[in-house]
C-alpha cells in the first residue's frame, strides 16, 4: 500500500505476504510488517522514517525496529554540504 503526493509518501507492506512469515523450530512462527514515510519540506530538507514490526506466536512477543533520518543540504562558501542525522531505536 502506498500513498504519495509532491511533498512525500507513506508506504506499508501488504498485510498478507508470505515473504514476511518465518518459522524456526526454536522460535516458532513469526510475522513481520514494514512501513515507511518521507516528507520533503523543500528541495534542501527532508525527513524519512522507517519501521519494522513483528509478532512471534510461540513466544507471544511483539518486536520493532525504527529508523528516522533528517537530511539537510545547504550551500556554504566552500560548496554544497550534506548533513544527515540518523537515529535508530
Amino acid at each position: 500500500i502506498r500513498a504519495e503526493n509532491e511533498n512525500g509518501y507513506f508506504r506499508i507492506s501488504p498485510l498478507i505476504n508470505p515473504q514476511y512469515v518465518s518459522y524456526s523450530n526454536s522460535r516458532g512462527l513469526a510475522y513481520k510488517l514494514a512501513a515507511g514515510a518521507e516528507y520533503k519540506f523543500n528541495e534542501k530538507r527532508k525527513l524519512r522514517f522507517n519501521a519494522r514490526v513483528g509478532y512471534n506466536f510461540k513466544i507471544e512477543q511483539f518486536y520493532s525496529t525504527t529508523t528516522s533520518t533528517s537530511t539537510s543540504i545547504r550551500n556554504a562558501t566552500d560548496g554544497w554540504r550534506l548533513k544527515c542525522l540518523t537515529a535508530t531505536a
